[in-house]
């Protein structure tokens, strides 16, 4: 694994780890927002239910204090639902929707009914003070009192309740026409709001039993351990990046040392193409045959001048066969640089081309083939193909064979106009492959 694979396995194993921290730092920021909004709701809670434990007259007094609660309660409920829609994963709110409108809906209830005894308690007051001369004017007082004792008395008892109001419907009877009216119509209204009262202690008790707390502990405690989970995943995501960066590296630097302990001496296995095949056995040869000057110094120098002398006299017979053409500037074949390759050896030239038209003047055809079958052996063929005209010098057929190679892994289909393009290129390749076979042999 070179240098620059490495920086890219570590760059990508950065920006993972950074993208999983941002995201948690996200969801963690949300989290805490729907923490502190629920916990609002949670105190809003409590107020209202504090000021309905209060006496009677004290929750008389401050029906103005409980109606504001109930917008309040209107709002942290809408303050939990913008923070919950914050972050990446939301909360079911369902349930404590339901028990926050439920709870609303009964605290109203309960503010209207007393709305409705303090407005018939002013309009007896009113009546009252308005009829002082009448002589429905201790009926009122008696009215007033027996609402008092009823709302604020707890020993007041039902049976005694009606019976009252059932001798004050009979003494009214024997009042004139106004008066007499007026105050049957205080009695039926009085009557009407003590049938309300036993309501109104089922939705006080409803009130102050309400489930929304344990609800709202309940969520909390979700969310703690969401935060939990958050904490884990960041913890674990760091690990993992630590981890893919170490294997990286390690298994880098195995391949490295893997690669120097064998560069001496390397064995060419069952899948080795035979052009590269070819070129390795020759190298291999020519380092054998190759003698050193400090083990032979003084037959270096006699086979030195020996060689010296016989060039001279063979080149002519042998420069033909050494060098048999000359590369042209449109030529998709470098015979120099093949040459060059194996040490000027015409006859290793020969037979590694012998090799490449037995082995892949056939190629385009074969990837068309594979290409329907396995999509693999279609793409094993054309990376074969890009190498084996590398080692030729054929420049272009090695560009298109790249370029076939890269469509064959991005795309479904086979891409019918540079397979056409590697066609044309391979077959004139092959064209100057055999002019040169036939001018050397």
């Amino acid at each position: 694994m070179n240098k620059r694979h490495l920086k890219w396995y570590l760059l990508i194993a950065f920006l993972l780890w950074g993208l999983s921290a941002t995201l948690v730092l996200i969801q963690h920021q949300a989290v805490q927002s729907q923490r502190v909004s629920l916990r609002v709701l949670a105190g809003e809670f409590e107020n209202f239910r504090s000021s309905l434990a209060t006496p009677q007259d004290d929750r008389m007094a401050q029906l103005s204090k409980l109606e504001r609660g109930i917008v309040r309660i209107s709002s942290a409920l809408q303050l939990v639902n913008e923070t919950n829609n914050n972050g990446l994963i939301s909360s079911d709110l369902t349930q404590l929707g339901y028990l926050t409108d439920r709870f609303k809906n009964q605290a109203s209830d309960y503010i209207s009914l007393q709305l409705n005894q303090r407005g018939l308690s002013v309009e007896i007051e009113h009546q009252a003070h308005h009829d002082k001369q009448s002589e429905a004017l201790p009926l009122y007082h008696e009215l007033g009192s027996f609402l008092f004792a009823a709302f604020y008395a707890r020993e007041h008892s039902d049976d005694v309740d009606y019976l009252v109001l059932e001798s004050l419907l009979t003494r009214s009877k024997l009042l004139t026409s106004p008066d007499k009216e007026k105050l049957q119509a205080l009695l039926s209204l009085t009557s009407s709001v003590l049938a309300e009262q036993a309501q109104v202690t089922i939705i006080l008790t409803g009130l102050l039993d309400s489930t929304i707390k344990n609800e709202v502990s309940r969520m909390d405690a979700d969310y703690a351990q969401h935060e939990s989970g958050l904490l884990y995943i960041s913890i674990f995501s760091g690990f993992f990046a630590f981890l893919v960066i170490f294997v990286t590296v390690l298994i880098g630097q195995t391949k490295k040392d893997h690669s120097l302990n064998n560069s001496s001496n390397i064995a060419p296995s069952d899948t080795t193409d035979p052009f590269e095949l070819n070129v390795l056995q020759h190298n291999q040869s020519t380092r054998a045959r190759e003698p050193t000057a400090q083990d032979h110094p003084v037959e270096s120098q006699v086979a030195e001048k020996q060689i010296s002398s016989d060039t001279n006299q063979a080149v002519a017979a042998v420069a033909p066969k050494a060098m048999p053409i000359k590369n042209k500037p449109d030529n998709k074949l470098d015979i120099d640089y093949m040459l060059e390759t194996f040490d000027q050896d015409t006859e290793s030239v020969v037979m590694v081309l012998d090799v490449f038209l037995a082995d892949h003047q056939n190629d385009a055809e074969k990837i068309k083939t594979y290409f329907a079958k396995d999509r693999v052996m279609a793409l094993r063929a054309a990376h074969s193909l890009k190498g084996v005209a590398g080692n030729l010098g054929a420049a272009d057929l090695k560009s298109t064979a790249l370029k076939l190679e890269k469509m064959l892994e991005e795309c479904a289909e086979l891409p019918l106009d540079l397979l056409t393009e590697l066609e044309n290129d391979l077959s004139q390749v092959v064209a100057e492959v055999l002019v040169y076979l036939k001018t050397v042999k």
